[in-house]
């Protein structure tokens, strides 16, 4: 009887290990699915990281924005001033009028 089933048993054998092979396939598929995921959402973070980056710089810059314009506007009436092209009076009203 047991010469009779050697052949069934070396064959169960053989497709128990093609089974577990099938089900460590399955196994890392779905592990890939999950680093697929984590990878994109790894990607949104950094995006996420540099877009907040881009608005604390853009806020930097619209802080500094009423100096630089008070800047400017003196070095424009001091030219103004030296080319003539406005007096005393006219340079006091383009101060205030920016």
């Amino acid at each position: 009887m047991e010469q009779e089933l050697r052949p069934s048993l070396e064959q169960l054998k053989v497709l128990h290990e093609k089974l577990k092979r099938v089900e460590s396939i399955e196994q890392m598929g779905q592990e890939l699915s999950i680093l697929r995921k984590l990878a994109a959402w790894c990607e949104a973070d950094e995006e996420e990281r540099k877009y907040k980056e881009g608005l604390l710089r853009l806020d930097k810059y619209n802080s500094r924005k009423p100096t630089c314009e008070e800047k400017i506007r003196k070095i424009q009436v001091c030219k103004f001033r030296d080319f003539g092209i406005m007096d005393e009076c006219d340079a006091y009203k383009f101060e205030f009028w920016w």
